[in-house]
């Protein structure tokens, strides 16, 4: 399997939206059910979820799930974390479709005293930052990343823990990185899941598929590959 870079992966996503042809919600679609075909088989509708979202696609990513977790009779509760209100308009999209076809409330955290009382047999989501961060997370999203790790339950993260850089963290603030049981990665790993330093981040990590383009994947160049024995070739070296 190829690794790429998260500015390669994301011109992977253009180019099978394109050439598909398929919608960048409908592609977003595709990947919130495959995520819950991953969670299904895993966990008890007994359990509830919290999903705590961001204002990007990796947060539609987590609104998109709610209402599928919903429509399957799972108790799920969202919150927004409200740092900004600048959403993309896939995640506006995932909120009417939200508001529309399920009984989810989405609530708004602009304060961490609002977090939510979680127990131990609950599940959490954490949909709040993708791979696109370049900078450490700060403010009310460090502090709920902070909070959410404190809590004594099952964290899954979407596509890759809110927090972590997708390539190298060596100037990433590691208190500000969701601490996930389980990382679920869209079609690929994200190339800093390859350094041991990030593990403990990370959980047991799965990549799903979500159709990107094969063209795309054979023409996109790389010098990483991942094989099914872990080992990278060739070898990524923390920067000094």
């Amino acid at each position: 399997m190829k690794l790429f870079r998260c500015d390669q992966i994301k011109q992977i996503d253009e180019y099978t939206i394109k050439e598909e042809p398929i919608a960048s919600i409908d592609l977003m679609e595709r990947a919130a059910g495959q995520l819950l075909r991953w969670y299904l088989p895993r966990f008890e509708r007994s359990r509830s979820v919290f999903i705590f979202a961001g204002s990007g696609n990796n947060g539609g990513d987590g609104l998109a799930l709610a209402r599928l977790l919903s429509s399957n009779r799972y108790d799920t509760k969202v919150y927004y974390v409200d740092f900004t209100s600048n959403t993309s308009e896939d995640w506006k999209i995932n909120l009417q479709r939200l508001k529309t076809e399920t009984n989810v409330t989405l609530n708004y955290l602009k304060d961490i005293e609002q977090f939510p009382v979680i127990s131990s047999g609950d599940i959490i989501i954490d949909a709040i930052f993708g791979s696109g961060l370049t900078r450490p997370v700060e403010g009310l999203a460090g502090d709920v990343i902070k909070y959410i790790n404190s809590v004594d339950s099952t964290i899954v993260s979407i596509d890759i823990p809110s927090g972590m850089f997708g390539e190298d963290n060596t100037e990433n603030n590691y208190n500000s990185i969701i601490s996930a049981d389980y990382t679920l990665s869209f079609q690929f790993p994200k190339l800093s899941f390859m350094f041991a330093e990030n593990a403990q981040h990370l959980g047991e990590w799965e990549v799903l598929p979500i159709g990107l383009s094969g063209t795309a994947i054979r023409n996109t160049i790389s010098p990483y590959t991942f094989s099914e024995k872990n080992e990278v070739a060739p070898l990524l070296k923390k920067k000094k």
